[in-house]
């Protein structure tokens, strides 16, 4: 082989190519591919959200821009059929809206719709999801204030109730203990028997004890 022995690269490539051919390019994509993957989308209802919108969209340029390099001419990549046919219901509607508000939207003379190209679709279904996730918000915080319980407010009886329970207790508590008597004695008073002289014995108390007061002089 020239080239090989020299380092010429170049040379070597020619020559490879003149003895083997060039090499076919690995086919990545099929024609039923692109089927597919727009049946996918409406099996599932079609495109609802701006997330589904990129994912497909995403997919799908890429399949045509393979189809586009490999020269697939029955293939026409401003075509906006398949993106048509994946959209929602509710969003075919926007969609629709849209274009008639920007006078895009286009008829036959019989009165059938024409679906605009790829690039001219791509603008008011994106334009349209913007409205639709935002119509959706809308409803999802509806929905959530009418599931927000709100608390009675306490009212004032119970209030007042309370608050004498808390004052009676308050009672209860701030009240002595009562005084602990003998059976024999009337209740908070101490029995006391007659007075006595311890010195004479008699009914009087000492300091009037005439017997101690002369004793005591003596």
């Amino acid at each position: 082989m020239e080239g090989h022995e020299t380092g010429d690269w170049e040379l070597l490539k020619n020559s490879l190519l003149r003895k083997w051919g060039r090499a076919t390019p690995l086919r990545r994509y099929w024609e039923e591919n692109m089927t597919q993957l727009v049946q996918k989308s409406i099996d599932n209802q079609g495109i609802q959200t701006n997330v589904q919108y990129k994912k497909f969209i995403s997919e799908f340029e890429e399949m045509m821009d393979y189809f586009t390099r490999m020269e697939y001419s029955n293939l026409n990549p401003e075509n906006g059929e398949p993106l048509w046919k994946t959209l929602s219901a509710e969003l075919k509607k926007e969609v629709t809206k849209e274009l008639s508000h920007a006078k895009k939207l286009k008829k036959t003379k019989d009165g059938k719709k024409i679906i605009p190209n790829l690039s001219t679709l791509k603008i008011y279904v994106e334009e349209a999801l913007v409205i639709v996730d935002f119509d959706g918000e809308e409803e999802e915080v509806i929905t959530t204030k009418k599931n927000v319980k709100i608390q009675e407010p306490v009212r004032l009886e119970s209030q007042e109730d309370a608050f004498r329970r808390a004052m009676e207790t308050c009672k209860r508590e701030a009240q002595p203990y009562p005084r602990s008597t003998s059976p024999n004695f009337p209740e908070g008073r101490m029995r006391t028997g007659p007075l006595e002289c311890y010195y004479c014995k008699k009914r009087h108390t000492i300091p009037d004890c005439d017997d101690f007061a002369r004793d005591y002089k003596e």
